[in-house]
């Protein structure tokens, strides 16, 4: 029953609630009091068993490896002396020319719309998100939400890196978690990643704030994900250089966008609507007109199995690609298809 109720935690958190009662997946904002009771419950006992999880990590790293990278990290990232920093390590990649898309593509084990026992590989999967196109590789690595572990990232990471003096070349890996410890922004760099996530609801305002420090004292840069217009405010006052929203509906999420400065790189997470369909490719487009500068794949790329018309490779080029719903749909039965095989921006990376 507590992993049961951990599980549903987890996905609360992102601004969602889940329905599985039918075999479904329905999500609903927290528009009323109670339900926002009920989230904030979610969000504690998420923080609380990921706090724990993250005691045991720590005990048992001491233990059986005191020379960790980890542990030098650690210390690099309490420096005082590279404090406040805001290196753009991932922004400068997933930032186009205006009016273009990037992508980041998300390598996940689990879904919030059930298990993918047929899922490839990450060393498969890896080149296929950098042959469609995209910016960056993410790697879902809590083991409840994502399912990933520290081979998958690490196997990303490798493959990624036999690309480097290639076209496309390797892609900047960035490590969702949900993040409670500056430990795991030391574990991540040590896996890596050039990036994390920060979940601005999770924790309080102080520790986003250090979070903050401590990857700018590592040179890593953080996603941190919103869904509100406060958090959009507070997490731009604390010097927030990418800025993802999360858990809102197409509208919600474009109006939004217009809390988010010119200088401030803005993700847009495009959730999976149903097992039909490319009914989101043609949502990302609409963000994409809408100002946002990066799509953050995560299911979508994954709903249509490995038909070469709807692969992870084709998903991410669709979402690239020069379309628009006023002159066709994404699946092309109707209207010209999704226009233009060109890219918008290819010519500038």
């Amino acid at each position: 029953m507590l992993k049961l109720l951990t599980a549903l935690a987890l996905t609360s958190v992102h601004g969602l609630i889940v329905n599985r009662s039918v075999g479904l997946v329905s999500y609903r904002q927290h528009k009323n009091s109670n339900e926002k009771c009920i989230f904030m419950s979610l969000r504690g006992l998420a923080r609380k068993s990921k706090e724990s999880e993250i005691a045991l990590f720590k005990a048992s790293l001491h233990e059986s490896s005191p020379d960790s990278a980890v542990w030098k990290y650690m210390e690099e990232g309490s420096s005082d002396s590279h404090k406040y920093l805001r290196p753009k390590v991932l922004s400068d990649s997933i930032r186009k020319m205006p009016g273009t898309l990037s992508v980041i593509s998300e390598y996940r084990r689990n879904m919030k719309s059930g298990f993918v026992t047929s899922i490839l590989e990450p060393e498969i999967m890896s080149p296929m998100f950098r042959e469609g196109g995209a910016s960056a590789v993410a790697v879902a690595i809590d083991k409840n939400y994502g399912g990933c572990n520290e081979s998958d990232a690490m196997k990303i990471f490798e493959e990624q890196k036999t690309a480097a003096n290639d076209f496309p070349p390797s892609l900047p890996i960035v490590v969702r978690d949900l993040v409670v410890d500056p430990i795991q922004i030391a574990y991540a760099k040590s896996l890596g990643a050039v990036s994390i996530t920060l979940l601005f609801n999770l924790v309080e305002k102080a520790k986003i704030k250090l979070f903050l420090d401590f990857a700018g004292a590592l040179n890593m840069e953080c996603v941190v994900q919103v869904s509100s217009e406060e958090e959009i405010k507070e997490a731009i006052e604390l010097g927030s250089t990418i800025v993802s929203i999360t858990g809102k509906s197409l509208q919600e999420a474009i109006d939004l966008k217009k809390m988010i400065p010119d200088d401030v790189a803005a993700v847009i997470q495009v959730d999976r609507r149903s097992d039909e369909g490319l009914e989101e490719i043609e949502d990302c487009w609409k963000l994409r007109d809408a100002g946002f500068n990066s799509i953050w794949a995560s299911e979508i790329l994954y709903k249509a199995g490995q038909m070469q018309s709807e692969s992870v490779t084709a998903i991410i080029k669709a979402i690239r690609a020069k379309g628009s719903v006023k002159y066709g749909r994404a699946r092309g039965m109707s209207g010209k298809g999704e226009g233009a095989k060109e890219f918008l921006g290819t010519l500038e990376t």
